[in-house]
């Protein structure tokens, strides 16, 4: 049991990235559910009747706007006593939470952008973002295949970028769709440099103010990684058609990829920019020698020397957050989150104090 009468969760959820603007509440208002965070706030306060500012939430992974997760965590701080919707009839069964949670996220819409996979209670000392063992990301590529006569398939749809399958237009807002050339063999070679121990810095994103003010973040800060998984696999179609002759043929039209890659933390949009040069590298755009002088001389300003592009946020999936299961129960060292450095809100005539929440770690994504 928490502090104040209050007890620690974690809550695992999947969401569809191109729904929200943004993960975290940037700013906490009980009207505007523009976040994956807030329409959890809301959700959770209004079936369990509590206010919404009693509902303390921290991810353990915040991605980027528009980046699709598969499992994510969230621990979650909550009040002991409540009175619960009448569809929860005891108020210390997370099954039943999570069951008139996703109930409550269908009835108003949210049911394909956002849904509850699991809760369960962890001792207070757990923290969702430091415990983490690791987590793992999945990007989804798709090529157009060159032996595709793309130039007459496409006039009939009068629109070079037209999809000419149905398929097509399922990989829309699902994966980053490019043209060949695409080595496979110079794609691997490229994921092999990011394996092991590397500093990242060069992948730090800074905006034009800081570079101009000649205060560039990131050098003076954390940037060391260890990846312990970094591979290109052949992937599969995000949609699949009840006719196998359609699948067929949009398995003629693309060939699927998929970067994975496995660490504890990443920098902000490290992963997207990691793709960015597996692609370039892979279109013969840059070399490997490239990436290698780029990792050999970090520093964020040194991105700006190749000229590329962050990949779309909108291919990239986190697809699991993972956590040796001894620290729910027995967690070390004991972490505290700053709601437990400040005191519970009070809630006079349907109103509560508001509390500052205080996130450390700010780049483990």
């Amino acid at each position: 049991m928490g502090s104040s009468g209050r007890r620690r969760y974690l809550i695992w959820i999947a969401y569809a990235g191109g729904v929200y603007g943004r993960f975290n509440a940037m700013a906490k208002h009980p009207k505007s559910p523009s976040s994956v965070m807030s329409l959890l706030e809301r959700v959770i306060s209004e079936t369990l009747r509590i206010d919404w500012r009693q509902a303390r939430i921290s991810p353990s992974s915040r991605t980027d706007a528009g980046v699709h997760a598969l499992r994510n965590a969230v621990t979650a701080d909550l009040p002991v006593h409540f009175t619960p919707v009448p569809s929860i009839r005891d108020p210390n069964d997370c099954t039943q939470w999570k069951k008139c949670w996703n109930e409550a996220l269908e009835d108003y819409g949210f049911a394909d952008s956002l849904k509850i996979l699991d809760v369960h209670p962890v001792a207070t000392g757990f923290n969702g973002r430091y415990h983490v063992a690791y987590r793992k990301y999945v990007y989804r590529l798709c090529v157009e295949n060159p032996e595709v006569d793309w130039a007459s398939t496409l006039s009939y749809y009068g629109h070079p970028d037209a999809y000419p399958h149905l398929g097509g237009f399922g990989e829309l807002n699902h994966s980053w769709r490019i043209r060949p050339p695409f080595d496979v063999y110079k794609a691997r070679q490229a994921c092999a440099l990011f394996k092991g121990e590397q500093n990242v810095a060069s992948f730090y994103p800074f905006d034009d103010t800081e570079l101009t003010n000649n205060k560039i973040p990131g050098w003076e800060l954390d940037t060391m990684r260890y990846f312990l998984s970094v591979s290109l696999d052949p992937g599969q179609p995000y949609c699949k058609s009840r006719d196998p002759v359609l699948n067929a043929h949009m398995a003629d039209l693309y060939h699927c990829y998929n970067f994975t890659v496995v660490a504890r933390s990443f920098v902000k949009r490290q992963i997207r920019r990691m793709m960015s040069w597996i692609v370039a590298i892979a279109s013969g755009k840059r070399t490997v020698d490239d990436l290698k002088w780029l990792l050999d001389n970090p520093h964020p300003s040194h991105w700006l020397r190749f000229n590329l592009k962050d990949a779309p946020a909108h291919g990239l999936y986190l697809t699991d957050v993972v956590y040796d299961p001894r620290m729910y129960t027995d967690p070390v060292p004991q972490y505290q989150l700053g709601w437990d450095l400040s005191p519970p809100p009070h809630v006079l005539h349907g109103r509560s104090q508001p509390v500052t929440l205080l996130h450390g770690d700010k780049d483990a994504r």
